[in-house]
């Protein structure tokens, strides 16, 4: 009976404890209550606050809160006060208090955690926690904001920076891959333009040579014949220069050379190079200016190009008898000037008109095609117009002829580099040079052929001696260096690609001899990118030609560098 009696006497303490925290809190609030009439406008901030507000004290014992915090916990308003936030927030309260009860009154801290209520559901809460005074006692304001659209944000977020992650990772990877390609292909048509260049320049070096009857005199069939392996393997190389040309403008490899440029003087050029091939079809070509243009920047040699193209496709595609021309004219209000190819040839379907700008498309694409070619030529054209800054336009339609509208502007345009290349211009054509333009020199230099290849060295080997040179030879880099000690030539023709010893190798180790540091030479390659020009000067050589090359154009070169040797030594 005495132990139950002490039980009973616990339970009536325990009561009478909690009794009096009601009664006191009750009596706080009311002295809340009487301050915040006092401060209105604080009391209806608080009130309408979309943070939900819960007073406690020390312990966690809920004093009062806004409507919105009376929302968050999930309890009526009039019966908040008899909560404890470790109701609702578990261990974190008791975490919280612990951690602020070291701090100064009116210091702010902020805590993340998540609210748990009596219907199973959480909400995640950010809780800035205020200490103050009030009534004779340490109370805290809680201010908790439901975060759940802010973390289901940075959840989406992270996984946005995730997926971007891998994307960068795969675009790295992608991007590495499309590099090592382009620089693939780029070894690739450099090597397959030396493999074609090489034979290409035995079959028209030996073809030039047997006309210009180094081997004897010819038969009337014998030089008809040898014009025709001429012209085709012109045409060959001009397909090669077509191919290597649209790879290094679509590679961005190649500038402008803009300079002042007689644009009237250039379409009668482009005409008297079009009118054999026209006569042989009967055609008529035309010009027409209204003189009100003569001069535009732009580069001679690739408008030249534009030009060229645009006509002999024109006489390409134009029956027998039929007529082609170009018209010049300004346009004033663009500050720009129109060159129309024309013709009144086979036309162009409507549907067509865009792809015939692609490469390797073609009019007559099919097997039973009348018409050669690539297809390259106005991919040329278009690739061109733009690098100057123009546009090009057709007007055609099938079986009413075509007009090709180029329109360039007249000066300079902004975007435009220039690039002043010497004579030896990268993917020189075949040159075929007059006779009257090759002046030898009365005693005839010593030349030094340096050379792998037999078929070149021996139709240029023939050819310099029918002209007079002297001439030694030398197969291989290092074989040719001994010679060039031993004989210090006037003029060294130097390959670069040769086993062992390369030709750049070989220039570098000549100029570093005193005998042979001032010898001229001439790097003869089938590399024909821009850099292999540039590489062939840097590392030493005065002069360069790209195979094939044509014997008279290198016998000027030679002479050229004959005589000036000469009028140095005066």
């Amino acid at each position: 009976m005495k132990n139950q009696g002490m039980e009973l006497m616990d339970i009536d303490s325990s009561n009478d404890e909690q009794q009096r925290l009601i009664q006191e809190n009750a009596r706080l609030k009311r002295d809340l209550e009487n301050i915040a009439k006092q401060l209105p406008h604080l009391r209806q901030l608080i009130e309408y606050s979309a943070d939900a507000m819960v007073l406690h004290d020390d312990e966690g014992n809920v004093v009062d809160c806004n409507q919105r915090g009376a929302q968050m916990l999930g309890v009526a308003r009039d019966q908040v006060y008899e909560q404890n936030l470790s109701h609702f927030l578990g261990n974190l309260i008791h975490i919280m208090l612990e951690h602020i009860a070291q701090l100064p009154t009116g210091t702010c801290e902020k805590f993340v955690g998540t609210l748990l209520r009596d219907d199973n559901t959480s909400t995640p809460v950010e809780i800035h926690i205020t200490a103050f005074e009030a009534g004779g006692r340490r109370l805290h304001v809680s201010s908790m904001r439901d975060i759940s659209d802010r973390l289901k944000n940075e959840h989406a977020l992270r996984e946005i920076q995730t997926r971007l992650a891998h994307t960068n990772v795969e675009l790295c990877r992608v991007n590495d891959r499309m590099a090592r390609m382009a620089r693939m292909k780029d070894q690739f048509l450099a090597n397959m333009s030396h493999e074609l260049r090489t034979p290409l320049n035995a079959v028209l070096g030996l073809s030039e040579a047997l006309m210009e009857e180094v081997y004897g005199p010819l038969t009337p069939k014998q030089r008809e014949s040898l014009q025709t392996v001429q012209q085709s393997g012109q045409h060959l190389l001009e397909l090669i220069n077509d191919v290597l040309d649209l790879s290094k403008i679509e590679a961005e490899r190649v500038e402008l050379d803009i300079a002042d440029v007689d644009v009237e003087g250039l379409c009668h050029q482009v005409l008297r190079l079009v009118k054999s091939q026209a006569n042989t079809h009967r055609q008529r070509l035309h010009f027409s200016s209204n003189g009100s243009i003569s001069t535009i920047k732009a580069d001679a040699k690739r408008l030249k190009q534009i030009l060229l193209n645009l006509l002999s496709n024109a006489v390409k595609f134009t029956p027998d008898g039929g007529e082609a021309g170009i018209e010049l004219d300004l346009l004033p209000d663009e500050n720009a000037v129109r060159l129309t190819v024309w013709d009144t040839g086979i036309g162009v379907p409507a549907d067509k008109h865009e792809l015939l700008f692609e490469p390797f498309v073609q009019l007559d694409g099919d097997l039973a095609r009348q018409h050669a070619g690539t297809g390259l030529g106005l991919a040329l054209v278009s690739r061109l117009t733009e690098m100057h800054g123009g546009r090009i336009e057709l007007e055609s339609a099938t079986g009413r002829g075509s007009r090709f509208k180029v329109i360039l502007p007249v000066g300079k345009p902004a975007d435009i580099t220039t690039h002043r290349q010497s004579a030896a211009a990268v993917n020189q054509p075949y040159a075929k040079t007059d006779t009257n333009e090759t002046t030898a020199t009365d005693e005839k230099a010593t030349v030094l052929i340096i050379e792998d290849n037999p078929a070149n060295i021996n139709h240029v080997r023939d050819y310099l001696i029918a002209r007079g040179f002297r001439v030694e030879t030398a197969v291989s880099g290092l074989d040719g260096i001994n010679k060039a000690w031993e004989l210090l030539p006037d003029v060294v023709l130097m390959d670069i690609q040769m086993p062992g010893i390369n030709g750049y190798e070989a220039v570098e180790r000549l100029r570093e001899d005193e005998r042979t540091k001032d010898l001229h030479i001439i790097a003869l390659t089938a590399l024909a990118m821009p850099e292999d020009r540039l590489r062939c000067l840097n590392a030493g050589a005065n002069d360069y030609l790209s195979k094939p090359y044509g014997l008279k154009a290198l016998e000027a070169m030679i002479n050229k560098t004959c005589c000036a040797g000469g009028a140095q030594e005066q």
